[in-house]
């Protein structure tokens, strides 16, 4: 895999409180699994051991058989690292994905590639926890929409919730959530970095969603075109 690092990259650096939460958190997990493993070995406490374990495990296993071993892993390791990025990667077929990933220990690793062709909206908005309440407590985040290219997954959708106006399209939140004016300024990044890329989208219904331009075709210019009968 080429590393082209004069293609356009927007870095969206990971909060260093994320960072340390899942540190701590991990910590925590392993030990409480090294002390029910040594209690297990020592004769000590053994249903409380055991069930613990069994449920770490079960945990472990529902997760890798959701994602897969590999999606899961690699999305561990993004938690420990603050250089995630996005990636205007140009492909042998001459065309460009975005890939969302990080770095860590000089290489890099993937989350999600999605080939510019696919790029359907981008916008900023509050999450569930402002919904709920009925107020802004700033949790916005930008969320990118794209074509997921699953026929067979859109029919199963529309045949669940046949309104499902979006069953073709699929979200990528794109950085961490944060208060609006914060928020803002990285859709706007992301805005600038995607027309770098060749995908450059026009503004929707307000100004914080920006969608692509509808293709017009001219009833006028479609007659004359056509050969005469």
């Amino acid at each position: 895999m080429p590393n082209d690092q004069s293609s356009a990259t927007l870095p969206i650096p990971q909060p260093l409180r994320v960072v340390v939460g899942v540190c701590l958190f991990a910590g925590f997990l392993c030990f409480t699994v090294a002390v029910g493993i040594h209690n297990l070995l020592n004769g000590v406490s053994l249903i409380a051991s055991c069930l613990w374990l069994l449920l770490v495990g079960a945990m472990i296993v529902s997760c890798c058989r959701e994602h897969g071993i590999k999606p899961l892993f690699t999305n561990i390791l993004g938690t420990v690292t603050r250089r995630h990025f996005a990636w205007a990667y140009p492909t042998a077929a001459n065309q460009i994905e975005i890939r969302f990933g990080y770095e860590i220990f000089g290489r890099r690793h993937f989350y999600l590639a999605i080939p510019t062709t696919r790029i359907e909206e981008v916008h900023w908005r509050t999450g569930q926890a402002s919904d709920q309440l009925g107020r802004d407590v700033g949790d916005w985040s930008v969320a990118l929409w794209y074509a997921h290219g699953d026929s067979a997954k859109t029919a199963d959708r529309l045949k669940k919730w046949p309104n499902w106006k979006t069953a073709a399209q699929a979200v990528y939140i794109v950085g961490p959530q944060g208060p609006k004016e914060k928020t803002a300024a990285l859709g706007h990044r992301f805005l600038h970095f995607l027309c770098q890329s060749g995908v450059c989208l026009v503004q929707g219904a307000d100004d914080s969603t920006f969608i692509r331009q509808p293709v017009v075709i001219n009833p006028s210019a479609s007659s004359a075109a056509s050969p005469a009968t």
